[in-house]
């Protein structure tokens, strides 16, 4: 047990410790970590779009090298960009809609 975990343990015995705030404290964050190398993410767009944001549609961005949002040259006050991810940043081959996303399907026969 370490040291801090003993001293809690002593606060709550001698009535230091307020269970009721105890109990709403925060539980400890857990550290995110990405364990697939390829994760990928595009910025699906808010329903205000700049032009910022317009020249980076269809583009997926490897999770560390994808440009934070908002983006700096943004024009909109409440930009409500968003990334959307995926396992892998490669997407030859499919069709995207007008928001630079797969369509779901795409590839498919008509007659299927």
């Amino acid at each position: 047990m370490a040291l801090k975990d003993l001293l809690d343990a002593a606060r709550r015995r001698l009535g230091l410790v307020d269970p009721v705030a105890e109990q709403l404290k925060d539980p400890p964050r857990e550290e995110i970590r990405l364990t697939n190398p390829w994760h990928a993410v595009a910025i699906q767009p808010g329903p205000k779009r700049c032009a910022a944001v317009e020249a980076l549609l269809g583009q997926r961005f490897l999770s560390k090298d994808a440009p934070r949002l908002p983006l700096k040259e943004c024009t909109e006050a409440g930009c409500a960009c968003r990334y959307r991810h995926y396992e892998d940043r490669r997407h030859e081959g499919v069709s995207l809609d007008r928001n630079g996303m797969p369509l779901p399907h795409a590839n498919r026969r008509d007659n299927d």
